[in-house]
C-alpha cells in the first residue's frame, strides 16, 4: 500500500491512496464533488442497510438499531475510487439531539458501513489534513512557487558531463 499507515487500518481499503482519493470539507471538497455526494445519497427519511461491521460495533459505541437517512446534514468526508473518478463512500453529519451529532458513513448501496457519535462544539483538532487532498494553489501561490523554482533553477551550477 502506498499509505504508510496501512497497517493500522486491517481491511481498510479505502485508506488506500493509490486507489482512492479523499476529501474533507475542512481541508478541500470541490463543489461538484459535494453536488455528487448528494446526488450519491438516498433519499432524506430513507431506511439504511447497516452492514456487518456496524452489527459489532453498534453495541459498543451505543448505537441504534435502526438508521434513517437524515432530513438535515452536512458532507465531511467523500472518497472517490481513483480509477473512474466514483464515489466510493460518504461520510455525513447530523444533529442527533442537543449534546451529540451522529456520523455516518455510506457506501454505494446505501449501507451504513460505520457510524459514530460526535460533539456538536467538536472543531476537528485531531483533524490529520495529510490524510485528504489539498486544495490547488491560488494564482498568487502558483506565481510565488513558479518564482521560488525558478530561483533554485537558476542557483544550480550547470550538469557536468
Amino acid at each position: 500500500m502506498s499509505d504508510p499507515r496501512e497497517w493500522a487500518y486491517p481491511g481498510q481499503e479505502h485508506m488506500d491512496t493509490s486507489l482512492y482519493s479523499r476529501f474533507h470539507a475542512n481541508v478541500y471538497l470541490p463543489d461538484n464533488l459535494r453536488r455528487q455526494a448528494v446526488a450519491f445519497l438516498p433519499t432524506k427519511g430513507t431506511s439504511l442497510p447497516l452492514s456487518d461491521h456496524y452489527g459489532r460495533i453498534k453495541a459498543e459505541r451505543r448505537l441504534p438499531d435502526t438508521l434513517y437517512m437524515p432530513y438535515t446534514y452536512d458532507i465531511v468526508d467523500v472518497t472517490v475510487i481513483k480509477a473512474t473518478s466514483t464515489i466510493f463512500r460518504v461520510l455525513v453529519r447530523a444533529p442527533w439531539n442537543r449534546r451529540v451529532d451522529i456520523c455516518l458513513a455510506l457506501e454505494g448501496d446505501f449501507e451504513v458501513c460505520t457510524a459514530f457519535w460526535a460533539s456538536p462544539r467538536d472543531t476537528h483538532k485531531g483533524l490529520d489534513v495529510n490524510v485528504y487532498e489539498q486544495p490547488p494553489p491560488d494564482s498568487k501561490e502558483e506565481a510565488m512557487m513558479n518564482a521560488m523554482e525558478e530561483v533554485i533553477r537558476q542557483s544550480r551550477p550547470d550538469d557536468v558531463t
